[in-house]
């Protein structure tokens, strides 16, 4: 900071940086830390530019130590406040780690090598970790050897498979091991402030033992993707798990696949699990698992899930919410029809905004879109309590499926009745797609004594026009003359909108 000091004849500079107190500088290195920025060198301080960037690559902060001796103490004598911290990839990590202070220690590596070992190996530094499991088996060992050792100041650990599902579905090797299986003494059963674990791809069958350690209970993030056949766990051992998990507030349960037959059904127990502070819950998998798995726990303060099934779902989705405080009351539903899979969201009301807490998938790949929507309505129809208070419903279609090559299915598809049929206060029917004439069609079989039977307090009926073919709208028009007139004559008039 230079200040330009004016008087009569003359204007000279004036240094004036020094003139800062120290707790000035402290304040305006804190300032800084606002967005993370990786650079090259491995080491930076969080900083956001107020202007056009000036180069490649941020300003790092051991760059802001070496101005003078006074900014380097300052800096070193509060590393907590400025939140300094070294971030380990694959460049100068080991002599970077020898050099400076003993900050703590974040692994992003892009592969894994000996840089990567070092930095893992000062594990009572190591405070976030994002890491895919080496492909040699020498490196998997060594990898698991370090991990063995507790880690008292990691918060957050992300471990990733580089193997193909394909290659884990195969069985494992001859001598009864599991590729790339996380051992029994991971982190040595010790990370008192890990909050958030995510395991893809990653065979850990006793994962439910090392969650039911003490040393684990402020594990508030539990996200397991594509669970693999290998490193099935099953819904009991999972509950087991779950126990002392009493800061979970987000679960996310993603398998691969796995055989049914693994799956033991027990009467319910006497007292049920209760994760306290659960908010969200993903899952994807067979029915039979979920229903296992719900049988046991409660989740009082559940507010967002989402569930995909396959191949074929029969839960009651109010199992879901059930036990939950949260008031239900759903006012819009939207549904997405394609080849391989149905969806629904439902949305209720807050602050006048409509959200959607509760999102269903049920993945039948290559089935068609009939089987897709009778299974969506199975599923509907065991819910129909948490549809009674529904009054907009969203109805999209995306199919290869056309009007001039599968006319016979579309002339056919009475069953698709059962989809709109649990939505009895439904007064706003949408339809958008490709095929509308696929939802339009079963209307036209609402006539005589069956014209209120479904929809019966439908007033508004909205379609998009400019997504159909011409064969395909003026079969939809056929089609809605004939559901209009009748609701017309029976005195429950629908008004239609394009």
């Amino acid at each position: 900071m230079i200040t330009y000091l004016s008087g009569p004849g003359h204007i000279s500079p004036h240094v004036t940086i020094n003139s800062l107190p120290d707790e000035v500088l402290l304040i305006i290195f804190a300032f800084c830390r606002v967005v993370t920025l990786k650079c090259q060198d491995e080491l930076f301080l969080e900083y956001p530019w107020p202007g056009p960037w000036p180069g490649p690559w941020p300003l790092i902060w051991h760059e802001l130590t070496e101005v003078c001796q006074r900014w380097r103490y300052i800096m070193f004598s509060s590393p907590l406040r400025l939140d300094l911290r070294i971030y380990c990839t694959n460049h100068n990590s080991v002599k970077l780690l020898d050099v400076w202070p003993p900050f703590p220690i974040e692994v992003y590596p892009r592969r894994y090598d000996d840089n990567i070992i070092a930095a893992l190996e000062h594990h009572n530094r190591v405070r976030q970790i994002d890491i895919g499991l080496p492909r040699s088996q020498p490196e998997l060992e060594r990898f698991t050897t370090i991990m063995q050792e507790p880690f008292p100041t990691l918060t957050s650990l992300s471990i990733w498979s580089e193997s193909e599902p394909q290659a884990q579905a195969e069985g494992p090797p001859a001598d009864g091991s599991l590729v790339g299986q996380l051992p029994d003494t991971f982190l040595a059963g010790s990370a008192p402030r890990l909050r958030s674990l995510t395991l893809t791809g990653v065979p850990f069958p006793t994962l439910p033992q090392l969650l039911s350690s003490l040393s684990f209970n402020d594990l508030s993030r539990l996200w397991l993707q594509d669970i693999p056949n290998l490193g099935y766990i099953s819904p009991d051992a999972m509950v087991t798990g779950l126990s002392a998990l009493t800061r979970l507030t987000t679960l996310c349960l993603n398998f691969q696949g796995f055989h049914l037959d693994r799956i033991t059904r027990h009467s319910p127990p006497f007292t049920r699990l209760i994760l306290p502070a659960l908010t969200s819950f993903y899952f994807h998998g067979v029915n039979e698992y979920l229903e296992a798995l719900l049988a046991q726990i409660d989740a009082p303060r559940l507010e967002t899930f989402s569930i995909t099934f396959f191949p074929e779902p029969i839960l009651d989705i109010r199992e879901l919410i059930h036990h939950s405080q949260t008031l239900w009351s759903f006012i819009r539903a939207n549904v997405t029809i394609t080849d391989h899979d149905a969806k629904i969201n439902l949305g209720l009301l807050k602050k006048r905004t409509v959200e959607y807490p509760l999102d269903l998938k049920i993945h039948g790949e290559g089935q068609g879109p009939d089987w897709q929507a009778s299974s969506m309505a199975q599923v509907l129809t065991r819910s129909l309590s948490l549809l009674s208070s529904i009054v907009v419903l969203a109805i999209d279609i995306d199919t290869s499926y056309t009007l001039r090559e599968h006319l016979e299915v579309f002339m056919d598809n009475v069953e698709w009745l059962d989809l709109f049929r649990p939505f009895t206060a439904v007064r706003i029917l949408h339809f958008s797609g490709d095929q509308q004439s696929f939802l339009v069609s079963p209307l036209r079989w609402l006539t005589g004594e069956r014209v209120t039977e479904v929809l019966p307090a439908l007033q508004d009926l909205c379609f998009d026009k400019d997504s159909e073919s011409k064969l395909g709208f003026e079969y939809m028009q056929q089609c809605m003359e004939l559901f209009i007139a009748a609701r017309r004559h029976s005195g429950h008039p629908v008004r239609v909108h394009s």
